[in-house]
Parts: structure tokens; sequence; C-alpha cells
């Protein structure tokens, strides 16, 4: 599936879209966190910073969803321009750069790209059929188990997927490589603190004393 084949606008293009809605996405973090000393740090319950950070990126993708669109698009293209592979697809990405061992996750990733490819071909009512078709899969799925797919997948009457899975990775992945790369850096500090806060709140609740 070719990303954005029918889209007018050039990689660069792209790529400033992208650079323009982290940096939009950082300075919104920016005004949610204040500095860790001072009266209005003082003034915030624990847990506030991450959570309300949490909550900026949210209304951000919800003011704006289709930043991330653009920015998963401009990250991809230029992994895969970088590789020499042309045209960008998602699927080559898969391929080349996410060492996924389940066998769910080529089922989900060409049922998303069916859609993406759908909506960027402005063919609606294919992206809403293709839609439907997954859930009649996850449906189907969860009756038989992740083991047993061929059922499930057959009723979406769609092209088997082209990625398999692959060996696991001999050594864990960590640092930035256990991230997703297609996932916004503001947003995945916003996530991992919000979740750090989630649990200081609840060892708060549970009278447990505070990690250091």
């Amino acid at each position: 599936m070719t990303l954005g084949a029918e889209s007018a606008r050039t990689d660069t293009d792209y790529e400033s879209i992208g650079r323009a809605y982290v940096a939009a996405t950082l300075q919104g973090q920016a005004a949610v966190m204040p500095p860790p000393s001072g009266t209005h740090a003082q003034t915030l319950a624990p847990g506030a910073r991450g959570l309300a950070a949490f909550d900026e990126a949210k209304a951000r993708f919800e003011a704006n969803p289709l930043g991330k669109y653009e920015y998963v698009r401009g990250t991809i293209q230029k992994a895969l321009r970088i590789e020499g592979n042309r045209p960008t697809a998602i699927e080559a990405y898969f391929e080349k750069f996410v060492p996924f061992t389940d066998n769910l996750t080529p089922f989900l990733m060409t049922l998303l790209c069916e859609i993406i490819s759908a909506l960027e071909e402005n063919r609606t009512a294919r992206a809403l059929g293709v839609a439907a078709a997954g859930i009649q899969f996850l449906e189907q799925r969860a009756l038989d188990g992740d083991a047993s797919l061929e059922v499930a997948w057959a009723g979406t009457l769609l092209e088997e997927p082209l990625v398999k899975p692959r060996p696991a990775p001999k050594v864990k992945p960590h640092g930035r490589r256990a991230y997703a790369t297609t996932l916004e850096r503001p947003t995945l500090t916003a996530v991992c603190a919000a979740l750090r806060d989630w649990e200081a709140l609840d060892r708060l609740r549970r009278g447990l004393p505070a990690e250091k």
C-alpha cells in the first residue's frame, strides 16, 4: 500500500508539517508542565503535571487529528528514503524496521493499510467496508483465538497480508529502540509521565511512601 500516492504534497511538505506538529506539541506540553519548584509547583497535587500533559496531548489530537497522520507519514517516508526504498509503503516499513513476532500484527496492519489507502483515494465506501470487515475479523478472532486466524481473515474478503512474522531479536530493545519510531516524542513523554503519576497517586491512596 503506497502511503499518500494520490496526495499532491511533496516529501518536503510532509516533513515540514510533521516538524510543525511536533513543535506545537512541545510548546503545548511545556505550557502545562510547570517548573519543579516555586509557588505554582507547590499548588499542584501529586501527579498533576504528567496527567495535565497527557490531557493536553489528547486535546491537541482532537483539535488536529490529521497532524498525527502527517507525522506518521513523514516518519515512514524518511525511514524508507534513507534505505533507498521507493515508493513509500507501510508494508515496506514494517517489513524492514518493525521486529514483530506475533501472528496478529500482519492482519491488523493490512486492515489499516487498506483503510488509509481508500481514504487517501477518497473512496469512503471502501474505507467503511474494510473497517466493517475488521470488526468481523476481531469478533471471529475472539472466538477462535490468535492461534487460528484463517476463518477470521477469510471473512474479510481481503488479500493475504504480505508481511510475515520474524524471529524475535536475541536482545530485547532498550532506550529509544524500545519505542515506536512513528510515535511523536512529546506524546511518548506525556504518556510516560502520566503513567508514572498514576503510579504515584496509587501509592498515595494506599498510604505508601513515594518512590525516590
